[in-house]
């Protein structure tokens, strides 16, 4: 690994019982500083109930400009008062036992590490 890639990490912590922390990943796992990429992220749903809710903080070095929409979702957009997107919410289903990919377009900083943070929300 070199200083011009960029490892993604995950925060997961203890929630309450009506929050899901999965085993959510980002796509792709390394990114050169300044690149524009694609960006997936996988939630699967472990669980016997239905996942309606995820919820997404994006780090401030990654400056995300477009989201790939999913028939059936609804994206609502965090956004600072300069107007730059900070974190979504996505509403819809997952049924138990799948997994949906959600993508957005992103160009990240050139900062050395990026976490993301992301919760979502069972029936």
């Amino acid at each position: 690994m070199t200083s011009k890639h960029l490892i993604l990490g995950t925060i997961l912590g203890f929630v309450p019982s009506t929050l899901l922390v999965a085993h959510i990943t980002i796509w792709p796992k390394e990114s050169a500083p300044g690149a524009r990429e694609r960006y997936t992220m996988r939630v699967p749903n472990e669980k016997q109930v239905a996942t309606v809710r995820i919820e997404g903080d994006f780090p401030a070095e990654l400056n995300v400009y477009d989201f790939e929409f999913k028939p059936g979702w609804k994206i609502d957009f965090k956004k600072d008062d300069k107007g730059k997107i900070t974190g979504a919410s996505w509403t819809g289903k997952i049924a138990p036992y799948e997994f949906v990919e959600f993508g957005m377009l992103a160009q990240r900083w050139l900062e050395p590490h990026l976490e993301f943070m992301r919760r979502g929300h069972r029936t």
